[in-house]
């Protein structure tokens, strides 16, 4: 039950997946006999001379009996495990379980001509990026050019093993250029034990190997575009208004007196308010960061690691 609960129940486009874990599932519980073989066929009387027909007829039984337990267990694992919606569109009462997966591929069966023309375009665009290594890297090829002379879109060996020279990455040009100046023919085997002994080599010289064949995978794709007069996010600094810029002046507003035209610091009434006070001097503590504008009369505190005190910028 444990295998049962890990299939997932068979939707749109899960069937491969689907099939693949029933098979499984039934070969372990060696109940896949009904979708290997035919049910059997009851033995015929050879004439009155012959006497091994009770021997056949009792083997016949036997066979039939596990041919059809394991056709009902078959049923049983894959009616439970497809989707109600679909399971109204096939057979109420299939004849048989093989039966039944045959019909079920016949609906989720794509078109050949699609399937090659997919295979076809992903093999010969296959490069070989660095991750995993380059056996699985060629044996996956080699899987796909299997599945074209299934669909009848046969690719020879010679063929298969020039489109992998030619899409292994750059830094196998020395390699290339060994095989390309070599009189000998290689077939796959001998093509997979040759680029795996070559990946080994580089990878001991080049312990970054990965990542040298993944960027090269990215060149000429998508690349930055540096815009070096962009302006960057955040807050500006203070730009203080030229002195000798008399529409400078115009702009500031004084909050002692609400007139335009100079700040509280330069106020006249605020300078006066403030020796009717008693406070005859004016301390500024002054960010320098700011870049803040001050008058020549006024004295600057620089609270740093020292103290200093300046009336000069």
């Amino acid at each position: 039950m444990t295998y049962i609960n890990g299939v997932s129940q068979l939707g749109g486009d899960n069937f491969v997946k689907w099939k693949t874990k029933i098979g499984f599932i039934l070969l372990t519980m060696d109940k896949d006999y009904s979708l290997r073989l035919a049910a059997p066929v009851a033995p015929v009387s050879q004439g009155t001379e012959d006497t091994i027909l009770a021997a056949r007829t009792a083997a016949y039984e036997k066979e039939k009996e596990r041919w059809e337990h394991s056709d009902r267990v078959a049923l049983s694992l894959m009616n439970m495990t497809i989707n109600p919606s679909i399971r109204g569109a096939l057979d109420k009462e299939p004849k048989n379980a093989k039966d039944l997966m045959n019909k079920i591929e016949s609906y989720f069966k794509g078109s050949d001509k699609a399937n090659a023309s997919t295979l076809l375009s992903q093999l010969v665009k296959a490069k070989y990026n660095g991750q995993g290594c380059v056996r699985e890297h060629i044996m996956g090829r080699v899987n796909m050019r299997d599945k074209l002379q299934d669909l009848d879109c046969p690719l020879n060996d010679a063929a298969l093993l020039n489109r992998i020279m030619m899409l292994l990455p750059s830094v196998f040009e020395l390699f290339k250029i060994n095989y390309n100046a070599s009189d000998q023919k290689w077939d796959i085997i001998t093509l997979v034990s040759k680029c795996a002994q070559e990946e080994e080599r580089l990878r001991s010289q080049n312990p970054d190997f990965a990542n040298v064949v993944r960027h090269e995978g990215h060149r000429g794709g998508n690349k930055r575009i540096s815009c070096p007069n962009k302006p960057k996010k955040g807050k500006k600094p203070y730009e203080a208004p030229q002195q000798n810029d008399p529409s400078a002046s115009k702009n500031l507003l004084c909050y002692h007196c609400d007139n335009e035209g100079h700040e509280r610091k330069d106020c006249p009434k605020f300078k006066a308010w403030c020796e009717r006070k008693g406070n005859n001097d004016i301390i500024c503590i002054v960010d320098e960061s700011f870049y803040a504008y001050f008058p020549l009369s006024t004295w600057w505190i620089d609270s740093g690691a020292t103290i200093h005190v300046t009336n000069s910028s």
